[in-house]
């Protein structure tokens, strides 16, 4: 399949790198973000930092930058509304999101930058990303201890509906065309940037992995990736049900066949793992929240909390044992999502 377009080589068209940094209320971790984008070897060819209507001293922060950066103040749009509100003021070509508190290495931007000269059909470099504590102290491994899948991954996005993994937002870049098609789809979700990005990243062209660090990822015990539960359980689903309406419109428009009934029965593993993660998560106390499900399903075994993991367990026991037919049943009552309503919907957006 040949993606629409490529990116052109530093011989025509020389990389412009644009960074966007979403902030919400991390003015403490604020300045470390910004600085980190300022201290590239490969400078960017501009900053934007969105403020989602932060109640804290963010904007104080960003002031003693005020001529190095471009300032967007949203109005509690959420990870996704503000990324594209930045997007939108951007003219890069290639696009970097960088959550505010998270931080780049020296080297990130060079590094993305060589891998779409590399390939000039690369539409995302992928890097890894160390852990650091609240205060920026550098802890042990990498947030995924795993090389990242490269090349053509449009035949797996396919069949399954998704791709297994990829590094959070920060340890990404964008070939601007993908992140224009996201905005122009106008999916209804607030977060998960990263995700539906890679949702329909690989209809549009190739992967690529830096093989190497390119940020680190703070934890601090309020991250969004690792503060799982019931909510985000129901967040996800419905963030799920996009992604599967953006892949069948994109396939469409790319004229390779996507059908959604059998991508959630191939996927149906990883569905499962999803369920087991966000509701033993929900099990948990907040101080344990789980980073992987081996990690949920200790968590959730942790005496003098709340014993609603076992109504969990024997669910998760019930889906496990079901016949396909129920899986592909349950799978769609998981995701909000029943045939007719993904048929509807892919009809819906191959009008647009």
């Amino acid at each position: 399949m040949q993606p629409p377009s490529s990116f052109k080589s530093s011989n025509s068209v020389p990389a412009r790198v644009s960074v966007i940094i979403t902030n919400h209320n991390y003015g403490h971790f604020l300045r470390a973000a910004v600085d980190s984008v300022l201290d590239q070897i490969f400078p960017a060819m501009e900053l934007i930092v969105v403020d989602d209507a932060s109640t804290d001293n963010s904007l104080a922060v960003l002031e003693a930058y005020r001529n190095q950066l471009l300032v967007v103040r949203t109005g509690g749009c959420g990870q996704w509304g503000a990324a594209m509100a930045g997007f939108s003021g951007s003219v890069g070509n290639i696009i970097v999101f960088l959550d505010a508190d998270d931080v780049l290495t020296s080297t990130a931007l060079a590094r993305h930058v060589g891998e779409f000269e590399a390939d000039h059909q690369c539409v995302v470099s992928q890097g890894q990303m160390d852990l650091i504590d609240r205060h920026g102290q550098a802890l042990s491994g990498c947030l995924f201890k795993r090389r990242w899948l490269s090349g053509d991954l449009s035949s797996p996005l396919l069949l399954n509906g998704r791709l297994d993994h990829w590094p959070y937002t920060s340890g990404n870049a964008w070939r601007r065309d993908v992140v224009q098609a996201g905005l122009d789809f106008n999916p209804q979700i607030r977060n998960a940037l990263d995700g539906f990005l890679h949702a329909i990243s690989p209809l549009f062209g190739t992967y690529r992995d830096c093989n190497t660090v390119v940020a680190r990822y703070r934890v601090h015990g309020k991250n969004m990736s690792l503060n799982e539960g019931l909510e985000k359980l129901s967040q996800s689903a419905y963030e799920e049900a996009d992604k599967l309406r953006a892949i069948a419109f994109f396939a469409q428009k790319r004229r390779v066949h996507f059908d959604p009934n059998v991508a959630i029965l191939n996927n149906f593993k990883q569905i499962r793992n999803f369920l087991a993660w966000h509701l033993l998560g929900a099990a948990a106390p907040p101080g344990l929240r789980p980073m992987n499900l081996t990690k949920a399903w200790r968590a959730s075994l942790v005496p003098k909390f709340r014993l609603s993991w076992l109504r969990h367990l024997g669910w998760l026991m019930a889906v496990t044992c079901a016949w396909p037919s129920l899986k592909r049943w349950l799978c769609y009552r998981i995701l909000s999502v029943i045939p007719q309503r993904v048929e509807a919907n892919a009809r819906l957006s191959s009008k647009r």
